[in-house]
């Protein structure tokens, strides 16, 4: 391998610290232990006050060749805001030079340079083809912000090295505290840290004599007694007071004999703090030395003529001092803190950094017991001996090996298809979302995503406009871009992330994503609210909420929000699809919003999707006993919590209820804490009355600060939910990351939580309710505990943030997504491209006919309905009554799986008729015009109504809507123009042929209204013997009676109220149906005119617009001596006068010689009126037995039957209709969809058929099972 040693940490102002001699140590050592392997070195030009010497150096080690030096284009220090260009310059530059010498691995001594002087340090700034590996010393400053980072620029410069390392391959720590630190708290995996250690050069030994002595290093430093010996640095976490503290109680003569000496480069502020820290601690500040500019082999002897070393740091990375002070044979003592436990390897020689009486002891043993020197002398000497410089290289070394070997696997740069010598800029991002600043828990996820992304990303935010960032992290590493600079240069960038939630807060992405389409990350799957909140703010225009509810859920939506009002269409119904529809690909957390997404979108919309779960480190309850102190509670304090805004969809109420309830709630000890704000709303303001009455308290809006707070140092978190919105409770997670046992109730995500780490309760369960949990738990803490350590494992392993990043990158560039984006280059192609001809607005048209007929459709399959002659004018036949009664339950109760799109024709395709939905339903589906219908695979065309002289027009049309997987049902009322050609006008017979041999060339299914048509249309189809391409299968389902769930139109004629008056006390019969000349109205008028001369009191309502060929007829009824007194015609009525005129009347007279169905019978069986039917097959399939049958067909035989009927009627003994089955339009509808979706038919007219095959029912019922 060519390994190459970046030492700018052996350049700057650090090689006068431990690091610079680590730098170069480790450096040495990996020379020294390279074996095989090419080592170079790379030099900061710019730093040239140690560049010659170090060029010196490792010439004499390695070939000149091996020696590189890279320029900056100047100054470059990041305390100096006028560099600022610069350093980002530099970094290009030094990553271009890097690449070009083409290493397998690159090592970086020290990465938190560059502030003080010109360093450069970054990682990532380029794409390229090899390891970058650091050294990884400390995050002290990153721990510690409020001391080390108070000022802008250092804080920037931090936050920017911090970001650096998140991008490294490999991490070498000096510790194995220093590798906790990393994973811990900047999340970085474990995997990818090597504990290799810190080593102590040769020269750092044991005096070769007992009374080894310089005297011109004492004399040099004043030290002209026995002496304590602190090396390094004085600032607060080094806790140099605590020796003073130490040392003031010493007893006896010969402690007051000792010096304090502070090796190390102090300033003189410094000085003067710690003389008056000594002096303040009682010990004289004559006793002080300060050895301010130190040699290496000064310090070697001042290590080895002190008494002790003496480091009561808090917090180090290492602790080089102590190693240091072990090897040169000084009894060594360090705090019990952080690493410097690692560093000593024995108990004997830490204390306690916050009781100096520890310390004092120890001293003591030093000044009074020659063997206990001895004894902490050797196991020093034996400690120091292990930890070498080369083990440190050799473990480097090896690491270097193992992460190249696994570099195909771990590396995610993306430079495939690069040379070795080839670098290319690191893919750019725009992300776009609330970021913090701003009160929300999508702005702090996105916070955390961030410096995850950015390890694979440069990443440009896009905050909500005029909002300000505050969040130093983000600042310092990320640019902020505002709409008009992210419009402008939206091609520019590789992916484009939105980061979507239920709350104004999406305001201005949803109009970008419409236009500028990118990946959403959508933490809410319902998006109704918003919409609900901007189109009553003024945000969108207030017709977009129904809008998007008709583009996400369909005209039933509309339906329910007309019914049931705008906060219950708010509570149900997701509206999102302004995110599917626009988005490249759509990123979850959870399977619940990928099922709830198939349910309304169908199943192809899980190509576009993936679950990614939230990101979460697990915290643990490392901080609980400061969390506690901050919020004034003691340790036997039992704190529970329910975390996030307070809502009655939490079920907030609950907890308090059963809180109160249980003992729990009387122990003194006991607090329940509601962590969030309040709604406010009349649930909100009880909710807080009877929590100030009961001493609960509600913290409000809590900081991010307070919220951790309480997450270290609760005992037991609650999180119950009710009508899941798709939402990822983060609070679920934040407990259960910081090992906090959660007890949790819901749907939605909740169910999808192991139960092994969350505690449930409800029947069946261990605990029944929520109050029986309080109950254990105030006798027990710790319950629990095994949950809230598994929860810490799942949190680990499904949660780890670096997995949950290489999550989203996968899901950016799989294969799915890539065709997502080419769609969109097509697009953006179509838009630039040059062409000689300037297009047409009907080329435009045309074309995006022709893009959308190549995309798949992001929605449920449709039911395209047709309503053609409804939406023209309602004809108020029998069949209007059918087309209106299915296509109301339709929309009312979808199949599942599909929507339900009234549509009609227009000329040689079909639209839309949205304009027919408002005018029908009174529902807002006019904010989409009445366009060309979009079909996909899986839709079906159904035609209910008749539409004999336009089907064929849409012939062609509905041929491509098969062949690109549609499905085309056509209802079959009747085909009497052919069966009795004499009722009807002569064009009528052609155009039934042409309209029946059409509905068989284009239909999948024909459904008839009985059993008897179906069989009439086997009849002839195998008449016609029409060449078919396909098997066309046949079926029948019922109609119904309840003309109020028809859609039923609404008034009273003229004379209706007087026609009621008039027939009331008499017979009356009732004919409905259009008056055509098959329908037998003369006849029963001529029976009744005998009748009426005969003086019977009956009368005769004939409900029914006039027909064809019987304009003599009409004349004759509007001139007859009993017209409006016992013979009543009433044309066009409506569906409510209908109704009356059925209850009014005394029975129904079915007289037709043709029928399809007959739809009046079952009306009138509905109002339990009794039947005189003509006796013909279709009349006694629908009535059966339950009718009084005459088959005679001239006046006389017919008055004759009528005088029996009214004879039977008097007597009690016409045949009643009560017990005949009728369906209403819900059953005939269901029916209906049944027959449409199941395998099995009454029949099938096959498209192959022998010379002398002839259909029949039975044959068919055969190929496909029992008829029904």
């Amino acid at each position: 391998m060519k390994i190459l040693l970046d030492i700018q940490g052996a350049q700057t102002e650090s090689r006068f610290r431990g690091i610079g001699r680590q730098t170069a140590s480790l450096a040495d050592a990996i020379i020294r232990n390279a074996g095989p392997h090419d080592v170079h070195i790379l030099l900061n030009h710019r730093l040239h006050e140690s560049r010659e010497e170090l060029y010196r150096k490792y010439s004499q080690a390695l070939p000149r060749d091996n020696i590189h030096i890279f320029q900056t284009p100047g100054g470059t220090a990041e305390r100096d805001p006028e560099n600022g260009w610069r350093t980002l310059a530099a970094e290009y530059i030094r990553e271009h030079v890097i690449a070009r010498l083409n290493p397998d691995i690159l090592h970086m001594s020290s990465l938190f340079e560059g502030y003080v002087d010109d360093a450069v340090t970054s990682i990532g700034k380029l794409d390229a083809n090899y390891i970058t590996a650091v050294t990884l010393h400390d995050l002290i400053p990153l721990l510690d912000p409020k001391r080390y980072l108070s000022e802008l620029r250092p804080r920037r410069h931090w936050y920017r090295r911090a970001q650096f390392l998140k991008r490294a391959d490999l991490l070498l720590s000096v510790s194995e505290h220093s590798k906790r630190e990393a994973v811990d708290h900047l999340a970085i995996p474990e995997d990818r840290v090597v504990v290799m250690s810190a080593g102590v050069e040769s020269d750092f030994r044991p005096a070769r004599s007992s009374d080894a002595y310089n005297a011109d290093v004492r004399r040099k430093f004043d030290i002209m007694r026995r002496f304590f010996l602190h090396v390094g640095s004085v600032d607060p976490r080094k806790n140099v007071e605590y020796i003073f503290q130490a040392v003031s109680k010493l007893q006896g003569q010969k402690a007051q004999n000792y010096q304090i000496v502070f090796a190390g480069r102090l300033f003189p502020e410094e000085i003067a703090r710690l003389k008056i820290a000594a002096a303040r601690n009682g010990v004289n500040a004559s006793s002080l030395r300060f050895c301010q500019f130190v040699s290496e082999k000064e310090l070697v002897e001042l290590y080895q003529t002190c008494d002790a070393v003496l480091f009561p740091s808090t917090h180090e990375g290492f602790g080089l001092p102590a190693l240091e002070g072990m090897a040169c044979g000084a009894p060594t003592f360090v705090a019990n803190a952080t690493s410097l436990p690692e560093v000593v390897g024995h108990s004997e020689m830490t204390f306690d950094p916050y009781q100096p009486l520890d310390l004092t002891q120890k001293l003591q043993n030093i000044i009074d017991l020659p063997e206990y020197v001895h004894d902490i002398r050797e196991k020093g000497l034996a400690r120091a001996a292990t930890l070498t410089w080369d083990r440190s290289a050799q473990i480097a070394i090896a690491a270097f090996e193992n992460t190249k070997a696994a570099q195909p696997l771990e590396k995610l740069h993306y430079f495939q298809g690069l040379s070795q010598l080839e670098a290319k800029r690191k893919k750019r991002m725009a992300f776009i979302s609330p970021l913090p600043g701003v009160e929300s828990g999508i702005a702090t996820y996105s916070a955390q995503l961030l410096k995850e992304l950015a390890c694979h990303y440069e990443i440009e935010c896009l905050g909500v406009p005029g909002e300000e960032v505050k969040d130093e992290w983000i600042l310092a590493n990320f640019t902020l871009r505002d709409v008009e600079f992210f419009k402008r240069n939206y091609r520019s960038y590789d992916v484009v992330i939105y980061s979507v939630g239920n709350n104004s807060l999406t305001s201005y992405m949803i109009p970008l994503l419409e236009n500028y389409p990118g990946f959403v990350i959508l933490h809410d799957f319902f998006l109704s609210d918003f919409f609900d909140w901007a189109s009553n703010t003024g945000v969108m225009p207030y017709e977009d909420f129904f809008r998007v509810l008709y583009k996400t859920h369909g005209a039933t939506a509309l339906l329910e929000e007309r019914r049931n009002g705008r906060q219950f269409a708010v509570t149900k119904f997701a509206c999102n699809a302004p995110v599917f529809e626009n988005a490249l690909g759509v990123i979850v957390h959870s399977s619940w919003a990928i099922h709830a997404a198939k349910k309304l979108y169908g199943p192809s919309v899980a190509d576009r999707m993936t679950v990614i779960p939230h990101l979460k480190l697990v915290r643990g309850s490392k901080s609980r006993d400061i969390a506690r102190a901050k919020l004034s509670l003691t340790k036997d304090d039992i704190l529970v919590c329910s975390f996030g805004h307070i809502t009655i969809r939490k079920r907030t109420d609950e907890i308090v209820n059963a809180w109160l309830a249980s003992t729990i709630s009387h122990l003194p000890n006991a607090r329940l804490v509601l962590i969030g704000s309040i709604e406010q709303s009349d649930y909100g303001n009880q909710l807080k009355s009877l929590c100030e009455k009961n001493n609960i308290h509600i913290t409000g809006y809590a900081s991010d600060e307070l919220y951790q707070c309480y997450l270290d140092a609760a005992d037991l978190a609650v999180q119950l939910r009710k009508e899941s919105r798709g939402e990822t409770s983060g609070t679920v997670l934040d407990a259960l990351s910081a090992g906090v046992p959660v007890v949790i109730d819901g749907d939605g995500p909740f169910t999808e939580l192991p139960k092994s780490i969350v505690v449930t309760f409800g029947r069946d369960r261990i605990f029944t309710s929520l109050q029986n949990i309080f109950e254990k738990f105030s006798e027990d803490q710790g319950v629990f505990k095994e949950n809230s350590v598994n929860g810490m494992s799942y949190i680990d392993k499904i949660h780890a943030p670096n997995a949950v990043s290489r999550k989203f990158v996968e899901f950016f560039n799989s294969r799915e997504m890539r065709k997502r984006a080419s769609d969109q280059n097509v697009i953006q192609a179509l838009a630039d491209f040059n062409a000689p001809v300037v297009p047409s607005d009907d080329d435009f048209d045309r074309m995006a006919v022709a893009m959308n007929f190549a995309t798949p459709k992001l929605r449920l399959r449709q039911i395209l309905y047709d309503v053609t002659v409804l939406a023209e004018s309602d004809a108020k036949t029998g069949i209007q009554r059918v087309v209106r009664g299915i296509l109301a339950n339709l929309i009312e109760s979808p199949p599942e799986g599909f929507r339900i799109e009234p549509v009609r024709m227009d000329g040689h395709q079909l639209r839309y008729a949205r304009q027919f939905n408002t005018h029908t339903f009174d529902i807002p589906s006019w904010v989409y015009p009445d366009s060309p219908v979009d079909y996909d695979e899986g839709d079906i065309y159904l035609s209910i109504d008749w539409v004999p002289d336009r089907l064929m027009n849409i012939e062609g049309f509905l041929a491509d809507f098969r062949r690109n997987g549609g499905r085309s049902i056509i209802c079959v009322h009747d085909l009497l123009p052919l069966e009795q050609p004499q009722f009807f006008p002569d064009f009528m017979e052609m155009l039934m042929q042409r309209w029946f041999q059409c509905a068989l060339r284009i239909s999948d299914q024909l459904v008839c209204v009985s059993q008897t048509t179906a069989q009439q249309v086997a009849f002839f189809a195998d008449a016609m013997d029409p060449t078919l391409d396909h098997d066309v299968a046949v079926d029948y389902f019922p109609l119904a009676a309840d003309i109020a769930a028809s859609l039923p139109s609404q008034g009273v004629p003229e004379n209706g109220l007087s026609a009621l008056q008039k027939i009331q006390g008499n017979v009356t019969f009732l004919m409905v149906g259009t008056i055509e000349p098959r329908k037998g109205h003369r006849q029963i008028f001529e029976a009744m005119r005998r009748l009426w001369r005969e003086g019977a009191n009956v009368n005769l309502v004939i409900v029914g617009k006039k027909g064809w060929m019987m304009d003599e007829f009409c004349t004759e009824l509007k001139g007859a001596p009993q017209y409006d007194k016992s013979l009543f015609w009433f044309d066009g009525i409506s569906d409510e006068f209908l109704e009356r005129l059925y209850e009014a009347s005394t029975a129904l007279i079915a007289a037709s010689e043709g029928e399809g169905f007959g739809l009046p019978i079952v009306e009138a069986i509905k109002h339990g009126k009794p039947l005189i039917a003509r006796d013909i097959p279709v009349f006694r399939e629908v009535a059966g037995d339950d009718a009084f049958y005459f088959s005679e067909s001239n006046p006389d035989d017919t008055a004759r039957r009528l005088k029996e009927w009214i004879a039977l009627y008097t007597r009690g003994k016409v045949p009643e209709s009560n017990g005949r089955r009728i369906y209403t339009w819900k059953e005939a509808t269901e029916i209906l969809i049944d027959r449409i979706f199941s395998s099995k038919h009454y029949l099938n007219i096959c498209a192959e058929k022998d010379e002398n095959y002839k259909l029949t029912s039975d044959h068919c019922a055969s190929q496909t099972g029992a008829a029904r």
